[in-house]
């Protein structure tokens, strides 16, 4: 079995998108199948198959042996975009790994290849589970200004992340205005995921 570059990266954006609604089993099988099949693909260097190690170990949660195996494919090739991702990825499975280590880390992946919008999806997913909303935001953003033809896609990811994790992150001061805040920010992002106004939601709703 062989899968190009992007090829991998639609089997793992729809494996996060699995995640993020729920549908964490068919995640995990999709992950798995991933590592498998690109892992049997012929005629790869040996910085690919390395990396193909490292996210076989990923997709197994052996995520501190994998943190090792991108970080020995950054020393030997510091240019290599999925090395970072990698490492971000296994990092958060890592306990000892700070917030800010992992940022850094898929900033890295981004500057390197600034027109990933599966490694800029991922930082703002990483933000909004830590509660950097401002930043989620900001990513998500440029994602459908990258990607237009799947906007849709991003900005319904920002706002069902954010209408999830803002409570919790906001818990301590969490009273009636900043609930209707969080409402508003979650629906004005669905509403531009259905490419919809709010006056002919109101009219549908009616």
């Amino acid at each position: 079995m062989h899968l190009n570059y992007q090829s991998h990266y639609a089997l793992i954006l729809y494996a996060d998108f699995c995640t993020v609604h729920g549908g964490l089993f068919h995640a995990i099988i999709q992950k798995l199948y991933l590592s498998i099949a690109v892992f049997s693909a012929g005629n790869m260097s040996d910085i690919e198959t390395d990396l193909v190690k490292g996210e076989e170990l990923l997709a197994l949660f052996e995520y501190d042996k994998a943190r090792k195996k991108f970080n020995d494919i950054i020393k030997a090739n510091p240019k290599s975009a999925r090395a970072y991702f990698g490492k971000a990825e296994a990092s958060l499975g890592v306990e000892k790994v700070t917030v800010e280590e992992i940022t850094e880390l898929y900033k890295k992946s981004i500057e390197l290849e600034p027109d990933n919008v599966f490694y800029i999806t991922s930082l703002g997913s990483f933000c909004t589970d830590v509660g950097r909303f401002n930043d989620a935001e900001q990513y998500y953003n440029k994602a459908t200004e990258i990607d237009e033809e799947n906007a849709n896609l991003y900005f319904s990811e920002f706002a069902i992340a954010y209408f999830i994790k803002a409570p919790i992150a906001m818990e301590k001061f969490l009273d009636d205005n900043t609930r209707k805040m969080i409402k508003k920010k979650s629906l004005t992002y669905m509403l531009k995921a259905l490419n919809m106004t709010p006056e002919e939601a109101k009219a549908l709703l009616d």
